[in-house]
């Protein structure tokens, strides 16, 4: 029997279609080497290889000019995050940490920055990584393929993607097949059920 009985053709979302901005703190830090290194995969991102901020540089006066915006946006959210705990800190330690902004309490730009900070230190194998998701104009301007198109007749399925055009095999083929046999799977429990309450329930029908 076929996995697919009729002829299909749906999209799916792209992998690709997201920007990841990255965050890591030097292996051996010194007063000489950056606090955190920043760098991103969109095609807006600058000539450098990274983006090193220094203990000494600031909220406002700091951010590189030629960097894209997801590394302006993290720059910020750590300047802003790194000056919101450090006056918390104080606030607690001299006794008035009550009467401080407590993090919930948090309204526009300085929530935003220790929100997308938080998301930043959840590290994995060193480095924190946030996503974002390309606006119109992006897509338009990089030609971003937001998503691909599956094709399936019968047992043959096909992609659009080019892991699927070079080795005739990609994840999101694999996807579908797997939903498929899932809700192949079901059919054919809900049927064999119906088949029992007809023998045992009703055996004029059987």
């Amino acid at each position: 029997m076929a996995l697919i009985c009729e002829e299909t053709c749906e999209q799916v979302p792209s992998s690709r279609a997201t920007f990841t901005l990255c965050r890591c703190a030097p292996t051996y830090p010194n007063d000489t080497t950056p606090e955190f290194y920043f760098w991103c995969d969109c095609p807006a991102f600058g000539k450098w290889a990274c983006y090193g901020m220094l203990a000494s540089d600031k909220r406002f006066t700091s951010t590189p000019k030629d960097a894209c915006k997801h590394v302006k946006i993290a720059w910020r959210a750590t300047l802003i995050a790194k000056e919101y705990w450090k006056n918390f800190k104080l606030a607690q330690s001299q006794n008035w940490g009550m009467s401080f902004t407590q993090p919930h309490q948090l309204r526009g730009e300085m929530r935003a920055g220790v929100v997308v900070d938080e998301r930043l230190n959840d590290i994995v194998d060193g480095i924190g990584k946030i996503q974002f998701t390309p606006t119109q104009g992006e897509i338009e301007k990089y030609n971003i393929t937001t998503h691909y198109t599956v094709k399936s007749s019968g047992n043959f399925v096909s992609c659009s993607c080019k892991g699927f055009i070079y080795h005739n095999r990609c994840k999101h083929v694999n996807r579908i097949i797997e939903r498929e046999k899932m809700l192949l799977n079901r059919r054919d429990m809900c049927i064999s059920f119906a088949q029992y309450y007809l023998q045992y329930s009703c055996p004029e029908y059987t």
